[in-house]
């Protein structure tokens, strides 16, 4: 069972922190599992008119996960994990570029192939690199980052025609933006505000512009770029006004919910290490579940009350899910918040108020 969780969390994008068992999120993890398992399955056998059917279906309806993501993304996250291989070694390389090169041969308009074209280049193009910050990358690992990195720039550029209204093309846009260690943080500035206005609600473009804003990318600056917190404050803003016709204050929930993953959790129980505002957290994350009631965000969401000291809304939250909680999921939210929350006072106060399981 271990196993099969950890499976599923290597497949799902985002960079959570918390594991529970699977019956906790049974049905967002089932339903990223299906996606995933349906594009793995599809490249392996290089059905690519599959392939180009679930795109464009998830593209074009804008379908989403029980908690919220659009399909879209699951979708590229399960083309990525399939397609993943050691992209310094030339025979896999070329292996895995010469399916993509396959498929774009039969679908030569498809803007998911061009954009998996130029995802493999972003790919390789890190493993060259890694992920250290700019001072600590040695110039050959340089080299080769910039070599490929550009190729998937170029690629990006040249085809633009028939990717941008595929809101991935403005996510891997970023990449050669926020990698490069002379570009001044303000060079994807004006990406980003097109994005934010062509694909509000497509969040991990979102999530991936906090990750663009982390100076780490860039030889002169600090952790957080130009002004600092400032800068990943103006984000989380600008996309919590963008989506906010649609999704009230939900995306600023989201988005902290994200920051957490690139900056740890201690931001919910720290909050002068950013600039979160738990007031209008709560409102974002009570946005949120008005759309998406899902276990998956409850209980993250009932994770950063506790680490935020806020019992009430722990329990009102816990109170809200679908399944009951076990006993081994109660340890797990509470193993790392204690003693902002006493943890036997909380749990108490659970076992008193939480409704039934609904079978």
């Amino acid at each position: 069972m271990k196993k099969t969780i950890q499976n599923i969390l290597h497949f799902s994008l985002f960079a959570l922190t918390l594991v529970l068992s699977m019956p906790t999120y049974c049905e967002e993890m089932i339903e990223r599992n299906q996606i995933g398992n349906e594009v793995a399955e599809s490249i392996n056998q290089e059905n690519f008119a599959k392939l180009e059917q679930l795109s464009a279906t998830y593209r074009e309806r804008q379908d989403r996960t029980s908690s919220g993501v659009w399909k879209l993304t699951v979708f590229y996250g399960g083309l990525r994990s399939a397609l993943l291989g050691d992209y310094k070694n030339e025979a896999e390389w070329s292996a895995k570029n010469e399916i993509v090169n396959r498929w774009i041969e039969a679908y030569p308009t498809s803007p998911s192939a061009h954009l998996m074209k130029a995802n493999l280049l972003t790919l390789r193009a890190w493993q060259y690199r890694g992920t250290a910050s700019a001072k600590d990358t040695s110039p050959e690992s340089w080299d080769g980052f910039n070599k490929y990195m550009k190729e998937a720039r170029q690629c990006l550029s040249d085809k633009k025609s028939l990717m941008f209204k595929d809101p991935y093309w403005y996510e891997l846009m970023l990449e050669p933006e926020r990698s490069w260690a002379e570009k001044e943080y303000s060079s994807g500035t004006k990406l980003i505000g097109e994005a934010l206005h062509k694909f509000p609600t497509y969040y991990q473009f979102s999530f991936n512009a906090l990750n663009y804003a982390q100076a780490k990318w860039r030889l002169h600056l600090g952790d957080y770029g130009p002004g600092g917190l400032d800068t990943i404050d103006k984000l989380i803003k600008e996309s919590t006004a963008a989506n906010f016709s649609t999704d009230g204050n939900g995306m600023y929930a989201r988005m902290y919910w994200y920051l957490s993953s690139l900056m740890g959790e201690n931001i919910f129980k720290y909050p002068k290490l950013t600039h979160l505002d738990w007031d209008k957290m709560k409102v974002g994350m009570d946005d949120v579940l008005k759309q998406y009631p899902d276990d998956w965000n409850i209980t993250h969401f009932a994770r950063f009350a506790c680490l935020a000291g806020d019992e009430q809304k722990t329990i009102d939250l816990l109170n809200m899910r679908k399944i009951a909680l076990t006993e081994e999921d109660k340890n797990l939210i509470y193993a790392r918040c204690q003693p902002v929350v006493t943890k036997k006072r909380a749990q108490k106060k659970l076992n008193e108020n939480q409704p039934h399981a609904n079978n």
